[in-house]
């Protein structure tokens, strides 16, 4: 081999190295969550939003939902362009590698915050989650049971033999089972599936008549809020789990359920809160997000996009929380 052809040969193995090395280097190192200074810099805020209800976001030219209003105007109060991924189950915002953290008790940072700056979401505040993210709650909150208007229920008791539903992955299996096994009620976990609009079970399941029949839909369904609504009325279970606030705003916008579904109720003594989630790192976005927070409720936007969503007024839901306390 001549002397140019060895110097070329040279060079393309080198720039093949380097060329690995840099592909090796890209993939090594992990993304991060921005700080404030970059998010600033960009011009942009990422946003994650999941399709739910009136809440978050459903996806029309107009009156996107509750919280995808209030995180566009907190982008625009810092000059800020709003871009937001919809984030299809509520799972993925708790996973790391793909791993559930909250189901196998991890204390990490969920992926989701490498690719957004804030989950604008209906986050019930937990202890196990508040390890894991920054949760900058925005309302005060009461988990109900709800279910068909003829259902006669007072009591926990009363659930026997009945059909529960509700997601494994939210906290709302948890307070139902705490709740169980607080009173010494018999229950009964059964994973459920949807297709089509329909719900499904296991093989040759028959419901107990002495036990709670609690069905969880798994951890990775991705199954619209709006359906646990449809389920109920169509028989497919007879009580669900949802916070105070989206069983209001659903029985207030769809007049079929409003028709067909009621309160029933609270599921725990305390109240609770709704948050937005984000890295607990990012010390200063986070300050950002709560004196927000303060000064939309103190101007009173807060108290009309609770209306124009829920169509009742922030007092008289504040009203209905004061009675659980």
């Amino acid at each position: 081999m001549s002397y140019l052809n060895r110097k070329i040969y040279k060079n393309c193995v080198l720039k093949n190295i380097l060329f690995t090395m840099g592909v090796y280097l890209l993939y090594a190192i992990p993304l991060e969550a921005r700080d404030w200074e970059s998010i600033k810099k960009s011009g942009v805020l990422k946003v994650s939003l999941r399709e739910s209800s009136t809440l978050n976001y459903n996806g029309t030219n107009s009156n996107h939902g509750l919280n995808h209003d209030m995180v566009n105007n907190f982008a625009k109060l810092h000059n800020l362009k709003m871009e937001f991924i919809i984030t299809k189950s509520f799972a993925d915002l708790w996973k790391r590698d793909g791993e559930i953290l909250l189901k196998n008790n991890k204390i990490a940072t969920p992926d989701i915050y490498d690719k957004v700056d804030i989950a604008a979401d209906i986050l019930t505040v937990t202890a196990q989650r508040e390890k894991l993210i920054k949760m900058s709650p925005y309302i005060d909150n009461v988990e109900l049971l709800f279910g068909n208007h003829n259902l006669k229920i007072s009591s926990y008791k009363d659930l026997i033999g009945k059909r529960v539903l509700t997601w494994d992955a939210m906290s709302f299996s948890t307070i139902l089972k705490t709740q169980f096994e607080k009173q010494n009620i018999p229950y009964k976990v059964t994973l459920v599936y949807e297709k089509e609009n329909k719900l499904l079970l296991p093989k040759g399941h028959k419901v107990g008549k002495d036990i709670v029949n609690l069905y969880l839909f798994s951890g990775d369904a991705k199954v619209s809020g709006k359906m646990l609504y449809h389920h109920i009325i169509n028989d497919y279970a007879d009580v669900g789990i949802n916070d105070g606030v989206s069983v209001m705003s659903n029985l207030f916008e769809n007049s079929y359920y409003r028709e067909n579904l009621r309160p029933l109720i609270p599921a725990q003594e305390q109240t609770s809160k709704l948050a937005w989630g984000s890295d607990k790192k990012n010390l200063i976005l986070n300050k950002k997000i709560n004196e927000f927070m303060e000064i939309d409720k103190k101007n009173g936007n807060f108290s009309k996009r609770f209306y124009k969503y829920i169509s009742m007024s922030l007092d008289e839901y504040n009203q209905l929380i004061n009675m659980i306390e």
